[in-house]
């Protein structure tokens, strides 16, 4: 159904299709060593996706470039349930890093990447988390994308911000949380520019729900949206969120406002997809 004011979508629908898309959602951490020993940084988000059983996490290639080749990644790996003290790494020599594009301007893209998992990894991670398939929804999205304007769309990542130490506690001199969050959100604008498509987002802070007065570390999330319906009774419920976008810019804040600019519908079940393949053959 197609333009539904957020006003009216009940609170329960819009934590359900979070909770939905963010058993996709993962993210990434940096290992440092310092006085107090070894910490870890949030370096960005990403989605468990696969194309043609090929899994890998797909990202802002910014956040892959940022992340050191000498030494192993740290993921964060979110649950539905309590909070799990956990520290899992993927073997720098077991992924591979795929460039789907790369642009010279920070705000005006593309800025596209995917991390390639190995077999063992993508069984180990299967265990917890899902992998979503690209390309089994790929003749039907690029035929016929759903409107912008139809449904609730989420992003889905971990904000810096949010990040809190606790220690020492279990045994451990320090613990980091990194709490992962899918709010609301409005896409204002799409647009093509060369061979990738964009779409944009308004943040503002004047509403009811208080997002994160920064995105830094939403990087490489991704853009959800799901379809709403109305039964009879005029209950609104929603479908199945699908992945819409993947985050990789933030503008400076104005006026109270932001804008958050996203790979859309074609970057991702056009030129991912093609990257996959073009590899894999």
């Amino acid at each position: 159904m197609d333009g539904v004011p957020f006003s009216e979508i009940p609170r329960e629908v819009v934590e359900e299709v979070g909770r939905a898309a963010s058993d996709f959602l993962i993210g990434f951490a940096v290992f440092k060593t310092g006085e107090s020993g070894e910490d870890a940084a949030l370096a960005g988000s990403g989605t468990l996706v696969q194309v043609d059983g090929i899994h890998g996490v797909l990202t802002a290639d910014h956040v892959l470039e940022n992340l050191p080749a000498t030494q192993d990644i740290g993921l964060i790996v979110p649950t539905r349930h309590e909070p799990l003290l956990q520290r899992p790494t993927l073997a720098k020599d077991a992924v591979l890093r795929l460039r789907v594009g790369h642009g010279r301007r920070t705000a005006e893209g593309p800025d596209l990447a995917l991390l390639l998992l190995s077999s063992v990894d993508a069984a180990s991670l299967s265990a917890r988390k899902s992998f979503y398939n690209l390309s089994r929804r790929q003749d039907e999205i690029l035929s016929n994308p759903p409107s912008r304007t139809d449904g609730l769309w989420v992003l889905c990542g971990f904000a810096d911000e949010f990040t809190a130490e606790y220690g020492p506690e279990r045994g451990f001199s320090k613990i980091k949380a990194f709490p992962g969050a899918c709010p609301a959100v409005w896409v204002k604008r799409e647009y093509n520019n060369g061979d990738f498509d964009y779409c944009e987002f308004e943040v503002g802070y004047d509403g009811p729900d208080k997002p994160p007065k920064s995105f830094g570390g939403f990087s490489g999330g991704g853009l959800w949206q799901a379809q709403l319906l109305r039964a009879p009774e005029g209950r609104l419920t929603a479908q199945q969120p699908i992945l819409g976008g993947v985050a990789f810019y933030e503008s400076s804040l104005t006026d109270g406002r932001n804008i958050i600019t996203c790979h859309a519908w074609r970057s991702i079940y056009g030129r991912v997809v093609e990257a996959v393949r073009s590899k894999a053959s």
